[in-house]
């Protein structure tokens, strides 16, 4: 299980260090399969089991190599066109880390913790958590309230 002391402490050999509240996450996305006609994330776009388990992947905005992510969206997003019989551009969202630590629930805890899970290939990544026990139900209330924070919704493709 994970806690807010693993915020404080490096989570990967690759990372830069830790996230800092003042940081922007960036996350990718296949556009129109994770947005609608009115530029707002479907559901499908963010899995709740994802947030329950191995945490939604997202890259920190000082450390990121846009080409590597570029080319990792644009990836996915022909593999979406594939599978979807659909063309798909590749987008991006930003979102401030102390959005998402703020977030608490009704009794004032916190729901995420941000984690920095740098890969060799790439030393932006970090991934989303949720803290302790949580049903489908609070992971979607959870889920809605991320969707409300991300801004800046831009076009990689």
């Amino acid at each position: 299980m994970r806690t807010l002391e693993d915020e404080t402490i490096k989570q990967s050999e690759f990372s830069p260090a830790v996230v800092d509240n003042n940081e922007v996450l960036l996350r990718t996305y296949s556009s129109p399969a994770d947005i609608d006609d009115n530029s707002r994330f479907l559901d499908s776009s963010m899995s709740i089991s994802d947030l329950r388990s191995r945490g939604l992947s997202c890259h920190r905005e000082n450390y990121v190599n846009f080409n590597i992510m570029r080319d990792n969206a644009v990836n996915r997003s022909m593999r979406t066109t594939e599978r979807r019989g659909q063309e798909q551009s590749a987008a991006f969202a930003k979102i401030k880390c102390i959005q998402v630590r703020s977030l608490t629930d009704e009794y004032r805890e916190r729901q995420l913790i941000v984690l920095d899970t740098a890969l060799e290939k790439d030393n932006s990544h970090c991934s989303l958590f949720t803290l302790g026990e949580r049903t489908d139900r609070e992971l979607r209330k959870i889920r809605n309230q991320l969707f409300d924070l991300f801004y800046e919704y831009q076009l990689l493709s």
